[in-house]
């Protein structure tokens, strides 16, 4: 008895784990998205739900930003005319998900590149705290073309 019961609790608690871990996908996905979104309509208030108070990026202008991304936004130093963003991998470690993938955005005219196309490479770092996601951190960096 004991050799058919190990075995079906093993292969239930695997599946189990693809599972959650598929729910999870949807969730993050779905915040990397209402993210973008809110990036490109200036919704503060959802960008304080998504992003940690001391979230920190790495930016593609090369500088390391630390807290205050949000007012970037609502002032413009952050701002596109179009951001497209997808996710294609997505590791799972108990309470912290690493995600990885492209990103395509258009800055407004009077940022730096303001109207060029720009393809991106980028890492987000989340962080479940008190039953929510957290964006911790970010690495987002320019492709090269080829």
């Amino acid at each position: 008895m004991k050799k058919i019961i190990i075995p079906l609790v093993l292969l239930f608690t695997f599946f189990f784990a693809e599972a959650q871990d598929e729910q999870i996908k949807t969730e993050i996905n779905k915040l990397e998205q209402e993210g973008i979104q809110a990036i490109l309509q200036k919704d503060s208030a959802t960008l304080r739900k998504l992003w940690s108070p001391t979230f920190m990026v790495n930016a593609p202008n090369n500088k390391v930003v630390r807290g205050g991304q949000v007012a970037m936004v609502m002032d413009g130093r952050i701002s596109y005319t179009s951001y497209i963003g997808e996710m294609e991998q997505l590791l799972v470690n108990g309470d912290i998900v690493i995600t990885m993938g492209h990103e395509t955005v258009v800055p407004v005219i009077g940022n730096p590149k303001g109207g060029q196309t720009i393809e991106r490479r980028y890492t987000h770092v989340w962080e479940r705290k008190n039953g929510s996601w957290l964006l911790m951190a970010r690495h987002a960096s320019e492709t090269c073309s080829q």
